[in-house]
């Protein structure tokens, strides 16, 4: 064969390939495309009828967009899960202070289920807002890096996963002490809920489950300041589990019990008997972000039964941290916080626990931290 014959087959081949690639380009294209007008129309579809199938994320959005709107306001926020969302009463927190003559307005950030990743993205949001008076940042201690998988499609989740905090989450995950078969099952559902973003599948199954639903926005209402108490809530759901919990009372006092038993290390199992590395380490992350903004971190520990995070806060592991650190964790110390009349289940109090809860909390934050650095 001819070095033209050669040539020509060759030019040929080369031209076919690069029709196959710019067709490729061109369906990755449209599919993106298609994705983002998916995305845009289900959006517009969920705020011009006023529905959703999310609540969550009109909760953390709403609360948001009110901090922003008063940003200049506040000098202290809680960032944190339900309990710290369903526990502390901001307007309580500031009229305790007053009461010591410190002038403080502070703003409930917290919403159920938050992440050590979401408290990152909250923390980045701050940042960019710069309010001008912020000064105390409280973050629960708080080194999660899961999720539900039944959250997988919600929006709150679906748009916190771009390529930086979904990586932000696999680091999480990789340096974590997690057993290998949990470390592969939370980094399949980070890849699901970042390949639903990049797709826009989820906003399919988001417009068709506010499709279904006939109540209105209710959850994206917020008060005053951030908070909602577990007994103001309308949700059977949530009541019920209240029901549930008192009915299980001789397994919380079992529990409760056991935890004031449970004696210090080293006479705990093995990988319990110093916090892992990789906890300390997400913490002082948090807590050099808050520094950035020119505020004081605090890490807060709130009275949950049976955390590990709260039992290394009991013993001392928590120290080396260069921040101050309030814990409510020892349930002997604290026992008022644990009584069974003031829980609303395992994880949380009820309104008059959460105004107990946040009297203390004022006090302690009053003499451990403000006093203390005023001297």
């Amino acid at each position: 064969m001819g070095r033209g014959n050669r040539s020509s087959i060759f030019n040929s081949e080369s031209k076919k390939k690069g029709r196959g690639i710019s067709k490729a380009i061109g369906v990755l294209l449209g599919f993106a495309l298609a994705s983002a007008v998916i995305a845009n129309t289900s959006r517009r579809f969920l705020e011009a009828t006023g529905r959703s199938a999310d609540g969550t994320t009109d909760r953390i959005n709403g609360k948001l967009r009110d901090f922003a709107a008063r940003k200049d306001d506040y000098n202290a926020v809680f960032l944190g899960s339900s309990p710290v969302f369903r526990g502390i009463n901001p307007v309580l927190f500031d009229s305790e202070l007053a009461r010591r003559h410190l002038n403080f307005h502070s703003y409930n950030l917290g919403v159920p289920g938050m992440s050590w990743v979401e408290t990152q993205f909250v923390l980045d949001f701050l940042r960019q807002q710069k309010p001008s008076r912020l000064k105390y940042i409280f973050v629960q201690a708080n080194t999660n890096v899961g999720i539900f998988e039944e959250n997988l499609t919600s929006e709150r989740v679906v748009e916190l996963h771009d390529w930086h905090y979904t990586s932000l989450a696999i680091r999480g995950i990789v340096d974590s002490n997690l057993k290998t078969l949990k470390k592969a099952e939370f980094l399949q559902l980070h890849a699901r809920s970042f390949l639903y973003r990049i797709t826009g599948t989820a906003s399919l199954l988001r417009l068709y489950r506010a499709w279904l639903r006939s109540d209105s926005n209710s959850k994206s209402f917020v008060p005053d300041q951030g908070f909602i108490s577990l007994d103001d809530e309308t949700d059977p759901d949530v009541r019920d589990r209240r029901e549930i919990f008192r009915n299980h009372r001789s397994q919380w006092q079992d529990a409760l019990e056991k935890e004031r038993r449970l004696s210090r290390p080293p006479t705990l199992p093995i990988g319990e008997q110093e916090l892992p590395r990789s906890a300390l380490s997400k913490l002082n992350q948090l807590a050099d972000q808050v520094r950035k903004m020119g505020a004081v971190p605090v890490i807060l520990v709130t009275p949950v039964l049976g955390d590990p995070i709260g039992r290394a806060a009991r013993w001392g592991l928590l120290d080396s941290l260069d921040c101050p650190v309030i814990s409510f964790a020892d349930p002997t110390k604290y026992g008022d916080l644990f009584e069974l009349d003031i829980r609303w289940d395992h994880n949380h109090l009820t309104k008059r626990g959460a105004a107990l809860y946040t009297r203390e909390l004022a006090q302690r934050f009053a003499n451990e931290v403000v006093f203390k650095r005023s001297r």
